[in-house]
């Protein structure tokens, strides 16, 4: 895909949903044991319905869907305030969730 990745045979028991000009193997997943798979970026604006996917995995994974990132910066919060007391402390952060963030 855009990133010179690729797959290039399935592990058994997988089987193929989705795929793509550049990615043969876009969406797989071995239902019998409940591993899923996808090798594209859903959460980016230009991936059709990937809301949707995001929705359906939730679902078939169990979750409930009502985790907030309000809820749980406070829980983080909440556990560093814990461990550190009254010290200070200075975090760095990189990659694709603040990049998201940062681009929302």
């Amino acid at each position: 895909m855009s990133h010179g990745d690729h797959v290039s045979r399935l592990a058994p028991g997988f089987e193929v949903y989705g795929t793509s000009p550049n990615a043969p193997y876009a969406i797989t997943a071995d239902t019998d044991r409940h591993f899923y798979a996808v090798q594209f970026h859903p959460e980016v604006h230009h991936t059709p319905r990937g809301a949707k996917l995001y929705e359906n995995f939730v679902r078939l994974a169990g979750f409930k869907g009502d985790w907030t990132m309000g809820a749980y910066r406070e829980e983080a919060i909440a556990k560093i305030r814990t461990q550190i007391g009254d010290k200070r402390v200075i975090c760095a952060l990189s990659g694709g969730v603040d990049s998201s963030v940062a681009a929302a």
